[in-house]
């Protein structure tokens, strides 16, 4: 009897010892952690990138210095190549803007006239120096170019003109036209210096309620815009700076006619 109370004690004494050690498991049981990890942020270099304007939500009016909001426009362009830089046409390249207006004209009006800046030179030589209005006109009338001297420097006058189809020749003082310091804009001009000057007047915008004429400027030297186009063709000019300066300069311009 005392050997089975023995081993009745013994097994309850054991039975004891592992509920013991469950308990003392379960204490010490690590459950998953389903916090959010702290990181140190000591360590860690942030850098922010300025947000870059998208090009694409400018306007190419805008682009180009005109303005926002065009409201009308009228362009007596050809399907073909016309515009003439004065830079490469002969001895006397830099007097040579009326020259390069006269044959632009020739050109306008007829695709296939054949006679260059240095032959119209050539016919009014004035010693390399300066044309004046009636030498654009002789040559014009003398290679049957339909053209007419008019005196009504006038907005309205200006764009009448181009609505029936003309294209008109002016005589600056190009210091009345503001030189434009933003390469890639198509106002004012692409040039510094002040001198008497004939330039095209070919069409002209309205933008944001401000009228602009489209010029072809022979005095280009080949400066060309980021795209490779030429500075000096199809240039925007604010249309009372060049009235107010051919009106003070040259109170005379011409008409071109185009074909019937």
């Amino acid at each position: 009897m005392n050997t089975l109370k023995l081993k009745s004690l013994l097994i309850t004494f054991i039975i004891i010892i592992a509920l013991c050690f469950a308990g003392c498991s379960q204490q010490n049981i690590t459950l998953p952690n389903t916090s959010v990890p702290h990181f140190s942020t000591s360590n860690i270099e942030v850098t922010t990138t300025a947000a870059v304007p998208s090009t694409q939500a400018i306007s190419r009016l805008e682009q180009w210095g005109l303005g926002k909001t065009e409201t009308e426009h009228i362009s007596q362009n050809r399907s073909y190549e016309w515009y003439i830089d004065q830079w490469n046409t002969g001895y006397a390249s830099g007097n040579n803007c009326g020259p390069s207006c006269a044959v632009m004209a020739a050109k306008w009006f007829d695709e296939d006239f054949q006679k260059t800046v240095e032959d119209a030179r050539d016919t009014f030589p004035n010693d390399g120096g300066w044309w004046y209005i009636n030498n654009i006109y002789d040559f014009l009338t003398d290679n049957d170019i339909p053209c007419a001297l008019k005196s009504n420097i006038s907005l309205s006058s200006i764009k009448s003109e181009i609505k029936d189809g003309n294209i008109l020749i002016f005589n600056i003082n190009t210091e009345d036209i503001p030189y434009n310091y933003e390469e890639e804009q198509h106002t004012g001009k692409p040039y510094i210096g002040d001198f008497g000057h004939f330039i095209i007047v070919k069409g002209y915008r309205v933008v944001d309620d401000t009228t602009f004429f489209e010029v072809y400027d022979p005095y280009g030297f080949d400066a060309k815009y980021s795209d490779g186009t030429l500075k000096c063709k199809d240039r925007y000019y604010l249309a009372d700076e060049v009235i107010n300066s051919a009106s003070g300069w040259c109170p005379e311009y011409l008409a071109i006619l185009p074909k019937d």
